[in-house]
C-alpha cells in the first residue's frame, strides 16, 4: 500500500532525475515515463468530514493534492480474470532467486536458451508454428513500427493477399476546400504529435492481424488493446480498380469506405444489418488540428 503523497514523492524524484540528465519530457509526470500500478496497491482512508474525531488535518498536505492528481491521469485500466501461473520447478526456482538478487550461473544459461540472438537459443523458426503467429513486445515505438512492416509483407507474401497503401486524406475548413501546394508542403513537415496523432500513410490487407489502439466502441469491447482479424477493406467508390505492381502492391488514392474487422473475442460483437454475424465495421478516423501558414490566418486542417 502507498499513499498519494509517496506517488507525488517518486514523479517528482524521477523528473529532478531526468532534467539532471537533459532527457526531453523531463517536466512530465514521472519524468515522460510510462508507469503502470499492479495488484492492490492503494487503500482509501475513512471516509470523514475535516472536522470529525480523530480526522487528521495535518496529513492534508500539497503533496497528497498533487498525488491524487497523479492518480486520476492513470486512464487505462487492465481487468484480469484468469491467473496464469509458471508451474515448471526449474523457471519457478529462477525467478525465486531473480526476486533476491542470487541468481546463478546456470540461471543466466536457462535464459540464453530463449534468447534469440544467443548460441544456446532453443531451435527457434519464426515460418513454423507456433512461432510463426507469435506477438512481439516492445516498449520502442520504432521497432514496433518495423516488426508490423515486416509481418504485414510476410503475411502478403505467405498468403498472397494484396497490401493496401492508403493516404490520409486532408480537407481545409469545414467546406473540405482542397489544399494548395504550399498548405501541403507546411502540413507534411508537421510532426504526427500535431496532426492529432494520424499517420499519412496505413498499410493494410485482407487477413492481416491488427489492434485497435483508441476508444471505438466500449460496449462492443472495440476498445483500445482489442485484437483481432482484417477480413473484409470496401474501397472507395472513386477509386480505379485496383492494379498491384509487381510486388502486390496498391497504392489507393483515397482512404477505403469501410474496413471489416473480426474481434479475437467474440461475446460482445453486435450484429449489424447487411455484415456477417462477428464482424464490425470500422470507418475512417477524422480529426482536426489548426495550421498557420506564413503569414495567412489559422485554419483548420480535417
Amino acid at each position: 500500500m502507498f499513499e498519494k503523497s509517496l506517488l507525488t514523492k517518486l514523479s517528482d524524484s524521477v523528473m529532478v532525475t531526468h532534467s539532471q540528465l537533459g532527457l526531453q519530457n523531463a517536466d512530465c509526470p514521472f519524468g515522460g515515463l510510462n508507469v503502470a500500478l499492479f495488484a492492490d496497491f492503494h487503500q482509501f482512508p475513512p471516509v470523514a468530514r475535516t472536522y470529525a474525531a480523530l480526522y487528521d488535518s495535518e496529513s492534508s498536505t500539497d503533496l497528497g493534492a498533487r498525488g491524487h492528481n497523479l492518480y486520476q491521469q492513470f486512464k487505462n485500466v487492465v481487468l484480469l480474470n484468469k491467473q496464469l501461473r509458471v508451474m515448471d520447478p526449474e523457471w519457478m526456482g529462477l525467478l525465486e532467486r531473480l526476486h533476491s538478487g542470487i541468481c546463478t550461473a546456470d540461471d543466466v544459461e536457462l535464459l540464453k536458451t530463449v534468447t534469440l540472438d544467443s548460441p544456446s537459443c532453443l531451435p527457434t523458426s519464426l515460418d513454423e508454428m507456433p512461432w510463426s503467429n507469435a506477438i512481439f513486445i516492445t516498449s520502442c515505438n520504432a521497432a514496433r513500427n518495423e516488426w508490423n512492416a515486416e509481418a504485414l509483407r510476410c503475411h502478403c507474401i505467405r498468403t498472397g493477399a494484396v497490401l493496401y497503401r492508403s493516404p490520409a486524406k486532408d480537407h481545409k475548413g469545414k467546406t473540405h476546400k482542397e489544399l494548395l501546394m504550399q498548405e501541403r508542403l507546411h502540413v507534411a513537415g508537421m510532426t504526427e504529435k500535431k496532426t492529432g496523432h494520424v499517420p499519412d500513410m496505413l498499410e493494410i490487407a485482407i487477413g492481416m492481424k491488427c489492434m485497435v489502439t483508441i476508444n471505438i466502441a466500449t460496449e462492443s469491447d472495440l476498445a483500445n488493446g482489442t485484437r483481432g482479424t482484417i477480413m473484409d477493406i470496401i474501397l472507395n467508390p472513386r477509386e480505379p480498380p485496383p492494379n498491384p505492381d509487381e510486388d502486390n502492391i496498391v497504392d489507393l488514392l483515397y482512404p477505403p469506405v469501410l474496413i471489416l474487422f473480426r474481434p479475437l473475442n467474440q461475446e460482445n460483437v453486435l450484429s449489424f444489418e447487411g455484415i456477417l454475424s462477428g464482424l464490425l465495421p470500422i470507418v475512417p478516423s477524422e480529426v482536426t488540428f489548426p495550421v498557420k501558414h506564413k503569414k495567412e490566418k489559422q485554419y483548420t486542417v480535417y
